[in-house]
């Protein structure tokens, strides 16, 4: 899928790029199968798969992206979200409030 503007959910479009800049070769070889159908159909649905392969979460979200052929651009939005399901997995959470991951510091490592 070339370079397009997307709008639309802004979960879903977190994902989206996440997955699209993923080091995670399953992934994103994921990423490239659902960019490949968008543009051939114009429309496609996709679910975090590392969250469910990491997690064994298969009770997710699922989003559709879709061609607007009128705007010129991608849309993305929240098809699914199954009950007691939640909309944003975990890995997403520090993209949208850019908070910092948090790591472990001792007290030598500080005065050292």
């Amino acid at each position: 899928m070339e370079t397009s503007k997307i709008v639309g959910d802004q979960d879903g479009i977190d994902l989206w790029n996440l997955m699209a800049a993923s080091t995670d070769s399953i992934e994103h070889a994921y990423a490239i199968s659902i960019s490949n159908a968008a543009s051939k159909f114009g429309l496609a649905w996709f679910t975090d798969i590392v969250t469910q392969r990491t997690k064994k979460l298969n009770n997710q979200a699922c989003w559709r992206i879709e061609w607007n052929g009128k705007g010129s651009q991608w849309e993305i939005a929240l098809f699914h979200l199954p009950e007691g399901a939640i909309k944003r997995s975990q890995r997403l959470g520090a993209i949208k409030t850019g908070e910092p991951e948090w790591i472990d510091v001792s007290v030598d490592d500080i005065i050292s």
